[in-house]
């Protein structure tokens, strides 16, 4: 069995305030540092005639496109609901199921707070 994990580093905006940073008097944080973790799992005897199971090229590509989107504007804006870091997780799960076979999970990992968010199939 084997499990490949990719990811990807940004900046992103998420645009929501923090009541608990308020009530305290912390000036509230604008830019997170986030790596996004994409994983799948497959057997062995699901390797193509070229020893592989996926092309990682492509998705590659995919990642970098979603990376892209979610440090272009701040969440707020990108999303019609409140873009927390579950939503987020959720929806980028959703996203990527589509196009990546035996998605086991896909996290963000709010280095700057040190906080992650993951989510997997519920199946």
């Amino acid at each position: 069995m084997f499990k490949v994990e990719m990811r990807r580093r940004f900046e992103a905006r998420q645009g929501l305030t923090s009541p608990a940073w308020q009530a305290s008097g912390r000036k509230p944080l604008t830019t997170f540092t986030v790596t996004m973790r994409v994983a799948f799992e497959f057997s062995d005897d699901q390797l193509d005639g070229d020893e592989r199971f996926i092309d990682t090229d492509t998705l590659e590509a995919l990642l970098d496109d979603y990376a892209n989107q979610l440090s272009r504007t701040a969440w707020t804006e990108t999303f019609d609901h409140r873009p927390t870091f579950e939503y987020v997780t959720c929806w980028l799960y959703q996203q990527l199921s589509q196009h990546i076979p035996q998605l086991s999970y896909v996290s963000l990992d709010n280095e700057t707070i040190g906080v992650t968010t993951a989510y997997s199939n519920p199946a």
